[in-house]
């Protein structure tokens, strides 16, 4: 968390990308967006702008795609913003692509980002991804990690 000069923390600018699946509703992804929004503002980050990108499939290097990228980019620079959040789970070499396209930190809902100056994490509140499942682990046997 960065600090000001006595006034108390200093919020992070973001903006907010989600991603509107072919033949989704759109109103979905703006109900996401909406949600995502209200996690970040109680992660401690003012949400400053958000892209919307129609996509039938992920581009394997950005998820979004060159010319979106760029678009995200110049938004990121036209808002002062330097944290990008990621409606979707991002790949590592998603993450590290958007982030030299940018200029910007890049996450998504799911990750643990390391608040700058700690040792620690924080992690950015969000709903289990569905993926996310509890095991049951019969009795006498250990949980694996």
């Amino acid at each position: 968390m960065r600090y000001n000069q006595g006034d108390g923390p200093e919020r992070e600018k973001a903006v907010l990308v989600g991603v509107e699946a072919p033949g989704s509703d759109p109103a979905r992804a703006v109900y996401s967006l909406e949600e995502l929004a209200r996690l970040a503002d109680t992660a401690g980050a003012d949400v400053l702008g958000q892209v919307i990108q129609k996509r039938n499939k992920p581009d394997a290097a950005t998820w979004l795609g060159r010319g979106k990228s760029e678009e995200l980019a110049e938004t990121c620079r036209e808002s002062g913003a330097g944290l990008v959040i990621f409606d979707r789970e991002l790949s590592p070499a998603q993450a590290r692509n958007l982030e030299d396209i940018t200029g910007v930190r890049v996450i998504d809902r799911t990750q643990r980002r390391q608040a700058p100056g700690r040792t620690g994490s924080a992690k950015l509140p969000a709903a289990a991804p569905d993926r996310a499942r509890y095991r049951v682990v019969p009795p006498g046997r250990r949980h694996r990690d």
